[in-house]
């Protein structure tokens, strides 16, 4: 078993305090938090969500509504938000801004994500996700759609208009990589990808190039995306259903 690996890095908490910063507590009143499992347990594990996200918005009198697939400490409201009828009952909160760091690199379909949101969020209301650029074996299916350019960002969100992609950067892929093994783990994995090496390059390459492109981005930094999105108004809809 491989260790639990963060959802967001402080660099990017510190970031998506500045984009929201930015914005006006009523142009972002409420806000749903969707999907991150950081957010039941801010203060022991990961302080800066809480720090950097939460106490800012509530310091300037923001409502935020914690949205999640299963029940847990910290969640207001459960289910799938691909779900039609979930999405209904989100958008009887007239929410403001929906943050959903994470969750977007999971989905399978980010398109269905992108229309859910639009149902959900109101007019010229916001959307904050982040987008990163790699991450040590992401589990399926979030390879599918794992790192969308900016026009293909347009193109996935036809309803919104980008409003801003800041670049974060920190640790390495190297560090990245080693800290999501339990103790331990990392040099049996190494050892076994060593040993099963020439076999796979010989008889399967293409199973050769997926287990071992992972090293190839080890030395260069761990980088990603915080993305802010703007719902377009009701004029300017075309084609989401709601």
């Amino acid at each position: 078993m491989t260790a639990a690996v963060s959802g967001m890095r402080v660099n990017e908490a510190k970031r998506i305090e500045t984009v929201l910063s930015l914005l006006t507590a009523e142009a972002i009143d409420p806000c749903l938090y969707v999907g991150s499992s950081a957010v039941n347990q801010p203060a022991a594990d990961e302080p800066f969500v809480d720090q950097r996200l939460f106490a800012p918005l509530r310091a300037r009198g923001v409502r935020v509504v914690y949205v999640e697939t299963r029940k847990a400490d910290g969640v207001d409201l459960v289910g799938d938000m691909l779900d039609e009828s979930f999405q209904t009952e989100l958008k009887k909160l007239r929410p403001r801004l929906i943050l959903s760091p994470h969750l977007p690199e999971r989905l399978s379909d980010l398109a269905e994500f992108a229309k859910a949101c639009a149902r959900i969020i109101e007019p010229e209301g916001f959307l904050l996700i982040v987008r990163p650029s790699f991450h040590r074996n992401p589990p399926d299916p979030a390879p599918t759609l794992y790192r969308p350019g900016i026009e293909l960002m347009r193109r996935i969100f036809p309803d919104f208009q980008v409003l801003a992609q800041n670049i974060v950067s920190d640790r390495t892929g190297f560090s990245e990589f080693v800290n999501g093994y339990a103790a331990g783990e990392f040099a049996r994995a190494l050892a076994g990808d060593i040993v099963k090496l020439p076999y796979l390059l010989i008889s399967d390459p293409a199973r050769f190039k997926t287990r071992y492109e992972k090293y190839a981005r080890l030395f260069g930094p761990r980088t990603s995306a915080v993305v802010l999105l703007r719902r377009l108004a009701e004029d300017n809809d075309e084609g989401t259903q709601h």
